[in-house]
């Protein structure tokens, strides 16, 4: 395994999302350091890939534990399917408004 530059980690919330899956699989091939998140228990703890943490945007983030050493973030997480949105527009907004600046203060 070559070596990664020490220059930080990079978390990408929502590591499970198409473009956020993408985007991890691009860093560790770069050699760059990268953790991604999930909503997922399965897919916590994973012997293959990059590490992933837990974290749910519906969730109350205050108290959340960031990961050590990350230098910079990439937010690829969000409900995107217009019907959910439609049919749950409070939850959607908890997720999509309240959850990223939660995540981002």
């Amino acid at each position: 395994m070559a070596e990664r530059a020490d220059n930080g980690t990079t978390l990408v919330v929502g590591a499970d999302s198409l473009v956020g899956q993408a985007y991890c699989e691009f860093l560790e091939q770069a050699h760059k350091s990268v953790i991604g998140t999930t909503r997922r228990a399965e897919q916590l703890g994973s012997p293959t890939g990059f590490p992933r943490v837990y974290l749910d945007l519906a969730d109350d983030l205050s108290n959340w534990p960031v990961p050590r050493r990350i230098q910079t973030a990439v937010l690829c997480a969000g409900i995107t399917k217009f019907a959910v949105c439609r049919a749950n527009p409070e939850g959607t907004s908890q997720v999509n408004v309240a959850g990223i600046r939660s995540l981002a203060k």
